[in-house]
């Protein structure tokens, strides 16, 4: 079960108190076409859930909160964003940077919105343990040298796979050329290297920047959608990037997480993730200080979502499967691409299910296990010997600073994490 000490409420007045030029004109008390309070009787949902995940599914004032969670953004990153219209988009992004790396002192008269931004970045909450964090690093580092990009498009895939989630993805057109697809899939998926790198998320450390700047991102998009009514529904589709997407998309990255731990012998570090979560705007209110919270929270979450399909998620599901991760590859590395499709598609199918995922054009074959098979190979030969180099003499110091270097190399930091209203549609 869930403790949760918060009055529904306060989530609203927080809202319309600390962002009013957002929030003091939408209702944040409606109840979104894409919200359900359980799941029905007779779906699949329901069946596989667990006596006590029924009762937890069915408590009223359980349910009142995730509708608030469904109605809630950012609202401090959102008072900031809200103001690149006055300060203009370049000089906003140019306080943003030096607040980041160099402190809020350092900007010539900060609008007090980023003043508040910047005062939870500074802030470290006392939950936050920096050894476990640290060994955290050690332990995924060689997994994510060996893995590479492989899955990343199907993990893109399926953070808007479900259109109620994925519309905000759409209006911005950032899938809907090849060339910038890419980038956008970098933007997002890149976050998962940030945890090996030791110190990446302490105060001066690139991680926790570059963390700060998706969540800032994340807020564009949504200021950018709820001031224009003909390009956002609220009735329909709720708040863009609501927290409950947020927390579900780290919910699947701590299942990637757990893993990697487990193999390694070690319990799953939960200081990082909540730690992660923090930088990048979730509220930490949302219970997250065990494994048995983040999959109660990701079963309301699931069992309080509506699914909905609309045509859009079919082309972007295209355009991101056959996005070129890899600029100019050699005749290798376009084998391993068009094996990753093939690993995506299956990824794809298994996580979401055969029918959402036939919803969105993906089909899986004999073909897709085989691909599968064939990148495993690799992969899991890279690891090994990562293993084993480190148990010789000197190899832990080589494997870690063979690691550190990717991780670095393939931070992101050639990125934009930006985005521009006037690429989106209005439709």
């Amino acid at each position: 079960m869930l403790n949760i000490p918060l009055k529904p409420e306060k989530i609203v007045l927080e809202h319309q108190d600390i962002c009013p030029n957002v929030y003091s004109n939408i209702d944040l008390e409606i109840m979104p076409d894409r919200y359900r309070c359980q799941p029905g009787k007779s779906s699949s949902l329901w069946s596989k859930l667990s006596e006590n995940q029924k009762e937890m599914v069915r408590d009223e004032e359980v349910q009142e909160i995730f509708r608030q969670w469904t109605m809630a953004g950012d609202p401090v990153a959102d008072a900031f964003t809200i103001r690149f219209r006055d300060l203009k988009h370049h000089v906003a992004m140019e306080m943003l940077d030096t607040a980041l790396e160099k402190g809020i002192d350092a900007v010539d008269n900060p609008p007090p919105e980023l003043v508040a931004l910047m005062k939870e970045v500074d802030h470290v909450p006392e939950w936050v343990d920096w050894d476990s964090i640290e060994k955290t690093s050690e332990i995924i580092g060689p997994f994510i040298y060996a893995l590479g990009q492989t899955a990343w498009r199907a993990g893109f895939v399926l953070t808007f796979g479900n259109s109620y989630q994925g519309l905000p993805m759409y209006k911005t057109g950032a899938l809907h050329k090849p060339e910038t697809a890419p980038n956008r899939i970098k933007e997002t998926l890149s976050v998962i290297n940030y945890l090996a790198i030791p110190g990446g998320l302490k105060r001066n450390g690139v991680a926790l920047k570059l963390l700060v700047k998706v969540r800032v991102m994340h807020s564009l998009v949504r200021v950018n959608l709820l001031m224009n009514p003909k390009a956002w529904d609220v009735s329909t589709y709720g708040i863009p990037l609501p927290q409950v997407d947020m927390y579900a998309a780290w919910g699947l990255v701590s299942g990637g997480l757990e893993a990697m731990e487990k193999m390694n012998s070690q319990p799953m570090n939960i200081s990082a993730l909540r730690y992660l979560m923090y930088l990048s705007g979730v509220d930490t209110r949302i219970p997250s200080e065990s494994i048995e919270d983040l999959k109660n929270v990701m079963t309301m979450i699931g069992s309080t979502l509506k699914f909905r399909y609309e045509s859009w998620a079919s082309e972007l599901t295209e355009t991101a499967l056959s996005a070129k991760m890899i600029e100019n590859p050699n005749f290798l590395e376009r084998i391993w691409d068009r094996a990753d499709r093939k690993l995506g598609e299956l990824a794809i199918t298994k996580i979401m299910g055969e029918f959402q995922a036939n919803k969105l054009g993906v089909h899986t074959s004999p073909i897709n296990y085989l691909a599968a098979g064939a990148l495993a190979v690799p992969i899991v030969a890279k690891f090994i010997g990562l293993k084993t180099m480190e148990k010789l003499p000197g190899g832990r110091k080589r494997v870690h600073d063979l690691c550190l270097r990717y991780a670095c190399d393939n931070m992101g930091i050639d990125l934009k994490f930006d985005t521009n209203p006037n690429d989106y549609s209005l439709a």
